[in-house]
C-alpha cells in the first residue's frame, strides 16, 4: 500500500479481508476498506468484523457439500436398484400410491406378454390377463400387487396370466399360470 501513496496514484478505495488472532487465542475476520491519501502520505481505513459471516459461509459450503455427496450416493443406489431390478430372473412389478404402473422389468414383460403401460389400477386385470385360477377375471381387490399396496403382506399366490388378453372363459389349465412371489408395501394404509 506504501506505493499506492508514495507514487502519487489516483484515489482508489481499495478493500481486502484478513484473519486477526484476538489476545484470547481466538480469531477474527475483518473486512478492510481502505482509501490512500496521497498528499499526507496515509491512509484513512476502516475495519468490521465478519467472523459470523465468515462461519456462516464456512458452514453453508460444508452443508452444500455433504448434499451434494448425499445426491450422489442417492443416484448410485438408485442406479443399482434400477441394474438389480431390470436384471432380476424374478418379474418386479412396481406401482405409485395412486395404482399406477411405474415398475414393470423385462422378466415382468415376459410373464404377462406386454410391456409397462402406466394405467391405473382399475385396469390392471384387462390390460394384464389377469385371472384367477377359476379363469374368471382378477378382480381388483384380490390382485396380489393392490393387495400390497395396501398393506397386506401378500405371499404365494395363484394367479393365470392370459399372454394373448382373449376374454374367453377357459379353463385354467389351458392359461399359462404363474406362481408369482410379490414384495409386501412398506406403506400403510391412511
Amino acid at each position: 500500500m506504501e506505493n499506492v501513496v508514495s507514487e502519487g496514484a489516483p484515489t482508489a478505495t481499495v478493500r481486502f479481508e484478513n484473519r486477526c488472532l484476538c489476545k484470547d487465542g481466538s480469531y477474527k475476520w475483518l473486512d478492510w476498506v481502505a482509501v490512500p491519501v496521497p498528499e499526507l502520505g496515509s491512509f484513512y481505513a476502516a475495519a468490521r468484523d465478519v467472523t459470523e459471516q465468515k462461519r456462516a459461509e464456512t458452514e453453508l459450503a460444508e452443508a452444500l457439500e455433504r448434499e451434494r455427496g448425499a445426491r450422489e450416493d442417492a443416484e448410485d443406489q438408485k442406479s443399482l436398484l434400477r441394474l438389480l431390478i431390470e436384471q432380476s430372473g424374478d418379474a418386479v412389478i412396481m406401482t405409485d400410491e395412486a395404482g399406477v404402473l411405474r415398475v414393470f422389468n423385462p422378466e415382468a414383460e415376459k410373464l404377462h406378454g406386454v410391456t409397462k403401460q402406466e394405467v391405473q389400477a382399475l385396469e390392471w386385470a384387462k390390460t394384464y390377463g389377469l385371472y384367477g385360477v377359476d379363469g374368471a377375471s382378477l378382480r381388483l381387490e384380490d390382485t396380489p400387487l393392490f393387495r400390497a399396496v395396501n398393506g397386506e403382506r401378500v405371499r404365494e399366490v395363484r394367479a393365470a396370466v392370459d399372454r394373448h388378453r382373449k376374454p374367453r372363459p377357459q379353463k385354467p389349465a389351458q392359461r399359462h399360470r404363474a406362481r408369482c412371489r410379490h414384495v409386501g408395501s412398506s406403506r400403510r394404509p391412511r
